[in-house]
């Protein structure tokens, strides 16, 4: 399965094998600022951000006025971090939905919970059914989300709540 990558560290080389990084994409539902700590495999999130440590990795953290620094690192360490990211995108990617191509057809439940299938033209009915998760690549898949989607308003309805 595909997984969305969480960290992204970009590299510039400047001369004699030095180069230039910084960290351009991190998911902070992950990587909580200023808290998250993986030891097993060196990834820290504290105060500040430092790329250039040869034993561990320190993310954005709770200054974001360090947020764009860029840190000066040589070959070795240059291989270190994208490892580390290699590792930690592995570790922590999230899994990424199915999603058709264009003019791909795919199921989706209508207004009554009912299947429907329709061809993916990048629109934004194709588009917001994506975002609420109501794309389905076969019909089994389908089937099974509108039975469950069912029984979970059958049961809040069941609730009686009042007050809403």
């Amino acid at each position: 399965m595909l997984k969305e990558n969480v960290l992204k560290i970009e590299f510039i080389e400047l001369w004699n094998q030095m180069y230039a990084c910084k960290i351009i994409y991190q998911n902070e539902n992950v990587f909580p600022r200023g808290t998250f700590a993986d030891t097993k495999l060196g990834v820290y999130s504290r105060k500040v951000i430092d790329l250039a440590c040869n034993t561990a990795i320190y993310l954005l953290g709770e200054n974001r006025e360090l947020d764009g620094k860029i840190c000066i690192v040589d070959k070795n360490q240059k291989e270190f971090l994208e490892k580390i990211e290699k590792k930690i995108n592995e570790k922590y990617g999230i899994p990424q939905r199915w999603k058709p191509k264009e003019n791909e057809g795919y199921f989706y439940l209508n207004s009554s919970l009912e299947i429907e299938y329709d061809l993916w033209v990048c629109g934004s009915l194709d588009e917001g059914r994506y975002k609420a998760g109501n794309c389905f690549s076969n019909k089994e898949q389908a089937k099974l989300s509108s039975k469950i989607l069912k029984e979970s308003l059958i049961k809040f309805n069941s609730l009686n709540v009042s007050g809403l």
